[in-house]
């Protein structure tokens, strides 16, 4: 995955899927991956034709997931590519395809604290998200 995600970061698209479809017969839950990070690169890069080739193995290989769709439509939206964003938003709503909160964990005072993005019920959910907010500025600043 690595060699892949290091290609299409730099732009290097057709490189990168060609080394995919070469190293790996399949796609299998573990070689998604590999696709799905060529997939958010051709977004990244406006490369929609790799994309739409990229979306269309995942899709064939029966790759159900929520974050997958939201991707590829983001990406024909961008471009402009209207009747193709049409086409996956569909898709999400037939599958009723939901979101799936993201559950990150963070060290507070020695202890470590698991919660999820919407979870505001957690009893330290104002000191994790102080935390969360301090460390977005640090990574902005770094840009």
């Amino acid at each position: 995955m690595h060699v892949v995600d290091l290609l299409a970061r730099s732009g290097k698209l057709e490189v990168a899927e060609k080394f995919v479809e070469e190293k790996m017969e399949r796609i299998g839950e573990g070689d998604a991956n590999v696709w799905r990070a060529l997939l958010a690169a051709c977004r990244i890069h406006g490369k929609v034709d790799i994309g739409k080739r990229v979306w269309r193995k995942l899709a064939n290989k029966g790759v159900p997931d929520y974050g997958t769709h939201v991707l590829s439509y983001n990406m024909y939206k961008e471009a402009g590519w209207e009747a193709e964003a049409e086409s996956v938003r569909r898709l999400i709503e037939e599958r009723r395809m939901k979101e799936i909160p993201g559950c990150s964990s963070t060290e507070v005072n020695g202890i470590v604290e698991e919660f999820f993005d919407v979870d505001i019920l957690h009893p330290k959910a104002q000191e994790l998200h102080k935390v969360l907010d301090s460390l977005l500025c640090v990574m902005y600043l770094v840009q």
